[in-house]
């Protein structure tokens, strides 16, 4: 498999229970993928293994690199996960988020320079959603509408 992520025979237990098998995908530059399943189906487990959080059987390669024997902050710079909140608070903009990305690339409690924040703002611009990326706009706030529910 070639390509800007890929999977190749994936498998991921946790003890003897073999919880994903077989696993393969091949994602290239500019393409958009959705990893769709039931819930317990092994969705976040496959994001986690990606990220070295749990041991994996198989390949994981980003961006031409083999993802399994890199060290932690190596393999930050290739692939990284940022959890779901279910949270009304939020606390974060569209542009904290983006942000993140440069955490592999900061020293022990370093913040992103104006120059990592104009990278990411321009990053946003790219993709048509700098819009979110105001302060007054918090990351996972509800929008102003009657009866909403959130589902999570």
């Amino acid at each position: 498999m070639s390509g800007l992520f890929s999977l190749d025979k994936v498998k991921i237990s946790y003890g003897k229970n073999e919880i994903v098998h077989g696993v393969s995908m091949d994602i290239a530059k500019g393409e958009f993928c959705a990893l769709l399943g039931l819930n317990g189906s092994g969705k976040t487990t496959i994001l986690h293994a990606c990220c070295g959080f749990l041991p994996m059987e198989g390949s994981c390669i980003a961006a031409d690199t083999e993802c399994k024997g890199l060290n932690e902050k190596k393999r930050a710079r290739l692939i990284s996960f940022i959890p779901q909140i279910c949270s009304l608070q939020g606390g974060r903009t569209a542009l904290d988020v983006v942000l993140m990305g440069f955490n592999s690339q900061l020293g022990l409690l370093e913040s992103p320079s104006s120059v990592d924040k104009r990278a990411a703002l321009a990053a946003m611009e790219r993709l048509n959603c700098a819009e979110f990326a105001p302060l007054s706009r918090k990351f996972g706030a509800m929008p102003p509408l009657k009866n909403w529910t959130r589902r999570c």
